[in-house]
């Protein structure tokens, strides 16, 4: 399982976090309550992932994601903020974190991220120990994990950054409040230039008139903001509906 950094000022959370991740597998090898016990943790641990809050005292983790990705560029990072915080949530991804939770922290929401943030990890050294562990949660994830792990199915959407192009992933069946939460992360990247962004259909197997609708608005903003927008569909007849419905959405920027 991985090795976790977990940074918090509040020792309440530290101890929830704790307590679902270990109870899950993973191996929490240092807490911090600041950006800069973050910074010079990291430094010590290497670890596979960090948890890290947005609001503390002396660094806060907008700060202290910069300084580790400027030093440690594959370093995984989740920022967890409350929901009137997203706007620094958005810069901390835009700096190099690689996923967000909102508060309240639930366990499905905190394993989904941890899952998804090292499965999408890319390590050109294939001893690393980073590298190691996504092939084992490659492995493993096939196995008799709890189904928060292993459903496929998330409870809302997932925002996550790969090397600067964002990636929205919807679960399945999608919901009026998926796309209302995908408006909410809009409005955090639709700032960041160059804006390139994936929303990815994989799971869908059906697309209501209103997910339509909302869709063809969520293309317009892209545009309006210049930024590169592709979607990934895997249904043949969904990617042929959604190209027949929305114009301005080019056949090359839907891919299975």
């Amino acid at each position: 399982m991985a090795s976790i950094l977990i940074v918090d000022d509040s020792l309440i959370m530290r101890r929830n976090l704790r307590t679902i991740l270990e109870r899950n597998g993973h191996e929490v090898i240092a807490e911090a309550t600041n950006g800069e016990d973050a910074i010079r943790l990291y430094a010590l641990h290497h670890p596979d992932l960090v948890t890290m809050d947005i609001t503390m005292p002396i660094l806060n983790g907008i700060e202290a994601v910069k300084r580790i990705t400027t030093h440690y560029p594959n370093a995984s990072i989740i920022v967890i903020s409350a929901f009137d915080q997203r706007n620094m949530l958005f810069e901390a991804m835009e700096n190099g974190a690689k996923h967000y939770i909102i508060k309240p922290i639930t366990e499905a929401k905190l394993l989904q991220a941890v899952k998804s943030t090292l499965a999408s990890v890319v390590v050109n050294d294939p001893n690393s120990p980073t590298n190691h562990f996504s092939d084992t949660l490659n492995h493993t994830s096939k196995s008799n994990q709890p189904n928060t792990m292993s459903s496929g199915r998330v409870d809302t959407i997932s925002v996550e950054n790969h090397d600067g192009r964002f990636r929205i992933l919807f679960p399945k069946p999608l919901l009026p409040e998926h796309m209302n939460a995908c408006r909410v992360a809009l409005k955090g990247l639709i700032f960041i230039r160059p804006l390139s962004l994936t929303i990815d259909f994989q799971s869908i197997e059906v697309i209501q008139p209103w997910a339509i609708q909302a869709i063809q608005e969520i293309s317009e903003s892209i545009r309006q903001a210049e930024g590169n927008l592709q979607f990934i569909i895997k249904d043949a007849e969904l990617r042929k509906q959604l190209i027949e419905s929305i114009p301005s959405i080019r056949v090359q920027d839907v891919i299975a």
